[in-house]
């Protein structure tokens, strides 16, 4: 289903572990492919993130940090350590992304930690899956053992996978069949 439509139903959640898509192609109540658009479209579901959980960590994309310190200034940043990734940046490969914190997190983990990326035919066909590690290190920041943790998009399924074998509850939205 549709995040806008799922998370108004939900209350309870005990953390939010989230990589949402980054705004690319992006269109959103008649703006098409614009900054201003997938900013209002990011406030809309935040506001009922911060309504239903006391910790939100996100993956957000280094070029997207200054507007959701704009959105909502976050609490702390998290950075993970991806080797020999292909990514490409102003300077040449990127080998570290941003993660964005409301909250206080767990209290059981650091603020970086290195989860590289693997391979994986199963992945093929989404534009940015995570590897299982990055859900496994993520959900150890955001939330103890036994919580129930939501992820609005959950895409190729990580945290999902990442909560079943950490111990923790999960629930998933995803509007597209295909992932």
């Amino acid at each position: 289903g549709d995040c806008l439509e799922v998370l108004p139903t939900l209350s309870g959640i005990d953390a939010v572990v989230t990589d949402p898509p980054y705004g690319v192609g992006f269109k959103y109540d008649g703006h098409d492919d614009t900054r201003d658009g997938y900013e209002e479209w990011c406030g809309r579901w935040f506001d009922e993130l911060l309504r239903i959980a006391p910790t939100i960590l996100m993956s957000c994309g280094a070029v997207n940090v200054q507007m959701w310190a704009r959105i909502r200034p976050f609490s702390w940043q998290v950075a993970w350590l991806k080797p020999a990734a292909m990514g490409r940046s102003p300077v040449g490969f990127c080998n570290w992304e941003p993660m964005v914190l409301w909250g206080s997190g767990s209290g059981k983990s650091v603020d970086v930690f290195t989860a590289p990326i693997v391979p994986d035919s199963s992945l093929d066909g989404h534009p940015c899956p995570k590897p299982l590690l990055w859900g496994i290190k993520s959900v150890e920041v955001a939330a103890l053992n036994g919580a129930t943790v939501l992820d609005p998009f959950t895409g190729s399924g990580t945290t999902g996978v990442a909560c079943v074998r950490t111990g923790r509850k999960f629930i998933g939205i995803e509007k597209e069949e295909r992932y």
